[in-house]
């Protein structure tokens, strides 16, 4: 009997804890859309009833508040879970894809100017006068 081994199959599916984390975030994400959508409606259609009752519009507006608040929070724990990630696996490090990403847009934004070039406007769309 102490022979034998229980194998217990992973139900997740992942490896790692940054994906199971990634993943809940996402499903948490995908989920408050649509709550929030229907949260703003809702605190709109309270606003509409309400027709002038000053007792009935302030809590139309904390119904809108508060969805907001509250999908501003999901939208925060979302970019804290890659932050953190980059932070503990050391991707956001120069040598990252994300990091060299960054680079290539801003030098597409930005060029640098061509320092074997001996004309003085080397800056698309700059004009010396």
């Amino acid at each position: 009997m102490a022979d034998e081994t229980i194998e217990i199959p992973n139900p997740l599916g992942e490896t790692s804890i940054f994906n199971i984390i990634d993943r809940i975030i996402n499903f948490i994400f995908w989920i408050s859309i649509p709550i929030a959508i229907v949260m703003i409606m809702w605190g709109g259609l309270q606003f509409i009833f309400s027709q002038g009752d000053p007792k009935k519009i302030p809590n139309a507006a904390k119904i809108i508040q508060y969805t907001l608040i509250g999908f501003v929070v999901v939208l925060l724990a979302k970019g804290i879970v890659y932050v953190v990630r980059d932070i503990i696996t050391g991707s956001g490090s120069p040598q990252s894809n994300t990091s060299t990403n960054i680079n290539n847009t801003v030098q597409t934004i930005f060029p640098n100017p061509d320092t074997n070039n001996t004309d003085t406007n080397n800056w698309p769309g700059v004009r010396t006068y």
